[in-house]
């Protein structure tokens, strides 16, 4: 079981327009921990365990795959990796799509644009069709 539902449950619309902007630059897991604190997903006991263990050292894990590796507890169910990459998207207004490895048909995608295309556009093509 993952805490999507919970999540998906708890986490609240997209910030309205006027509201303090996203913090700029790399994302960061202490910015993402103090926003599931103040969505209500965790309590700040289990805030303070993440920061005690995370300052201790700098990793190069991605935030959200660290902070899924954190042992974060929500509705009773661990906070996965994907649990909290559809939070985050919901959070922030931003569509979410999970890309299924096994149905990726990236053979195909040479054929809807050249890579130069793509690195200057920083576009990923997601599916091939006749439109």
């Amino acid at each position: 079981m993952t805490a999507a539902p919970a999540l998906a449950r708890q986490a609240p619309a997209p910030r309205a327009t006027g509201a303090a902007a996203p913090p700029a630059g790399r994302l960061d897991w202490r910015p993402l921990l103090r926003w599931l604190v103040e969505d209500g997903l965790v309590d700040a006991g289990q805030a303070a365990q993440v920061v005690r263990r995370f300052d201790a050292g700098d990793s190069r894990q991605h935030p959200l795959v660290r902070l899924g590796s954190a042992g974060l507890v929500i509705d009773g169910r661990a906070a996965d990796t994907e649990a909290l990459t559809q939070w985050l998207a919901r959070r922030v207004g931003l569509g979410y799509l999970r890309l299924d490895p096994l149905r990726a048909d990236d053979g195909r995608a040479p054929d809807a644009m050249t890579v130069q295309y793509a690195e200057r556009r920083l576009a990923l093509p997601l599916q091939v069709t006749a439109t």
